[in-house]
């Protein structure tokens, strides 16, 4: 989630969720990773019980030194309605 978080304040400078994620209830899906550090996600903020919902794609790459991870942020964009790619809500397993 601080992944998710970062992202939004770093990112969304002029977006209508500055500064609100820590009001909002985070998710994030994981869609793939890659064996070079590649992640490519899905983080969604939500006032429970509300209408305020926003998402957005995101793509970082994990480093790892010692035992410990660290993440460096490439890309974000918000997510419109067509929910269509890196977007896209992931499904629920069988």
């Amino acid at each position: 989630m601080l992944l998710c978080a970062d992202a939004e304040r770093s990112y969304f400078k002029q977006a209508p969720i500055r500064n609100k994620f820590e009001n909002y209830s985070p998710s994030a899906d994981v869609k793939s990773m890659g064996k070079d550090g590649a992640l490519h996600g899905r983080c969604s903020i939500q006032v429970v019980k509300q209408d305020d919902y926003y998402a957005f794609a995101l793509f970082a790459r994990l480093h790892v030194s010692g035992k410990r991870i660290t993440a460096t942020i490439e890309a974000v964009r918000l997510c419109d309605d067509d929910d269509k790619g890196d977007c896209a809500p992931m499904s629920e397993p069988d």
